[in-house]
C-alpha cells in the first residue's frame, strides 16, 4: 500500500480543502472553524486565497480593484473570466493554486507564506 505522505515527510498525510461560498457567506468563520478542528487533530494549516493569486498573474494586476467591496468582487470575477478565456482553460486558477502549493513546499520558511 502506498504511503499517503510526501516522500520523507513526517506527520499526518496532507489534506486539501476548497472553501467556496456565495456572496455574503462567512468564509472567514468557516475557515477559522476548519483550522481549529484540524489543529486539534495535529494538522498545520496554510490558507491560499485564489483572489490573492490573481494579482500574481502578469498582465492582470492593474485590472484588480481592492475597494469598495462590490468593485473588488466585480474586478476579480472579470479578471478570472478573462484569464480562463485567454488560456482556454476553465481550471486556470486551480492550476495557479497547485503552483502555489508547489512553491510553498519548496520554501525554506513556509510559515511566512
Amino acid at each position: 500500500m502506498a504511503d499517503a505522505k510526501s516522500p520523507g515527510a513526517e506527520g499526518p498525510p496532507e489534506l486539501f480543502f476548497g472553501l467556496v461560498g456565495a456572496l455574503g457567506t462567512d468564509l472567514e468563520g468557516c475557515t477559522s472553524s476548519v483550522k481549529e478542528l484540524l489543529a486539534s487533530l495535529g494538522y498545520e494549516t496554510h490558507v491560499i486565497r485564489l483572489s490573492s493569486l490573481l494579482s500574481t498573474v502578469p498582465g492582470f494586476q492593474g485590472r484588480l480593484v481592492k475597494q469598495p467591496l462590490d468593485a473588488f468582487i466585480r474586478s476579480h470575477q472579470e479578471v478570472g473570466n478573462r484569464l480562463r478565456e485567454k488560456l482556454g482553460q476553465g481550471d486556470a486558477l486551480a492550476r495557479i493554486a497547485v503552483a502555489e502549493v508547489r512553491r510553498f513546499r519548496r520554501s525554506p520558511n513556509p510559515s511566512s507564506l
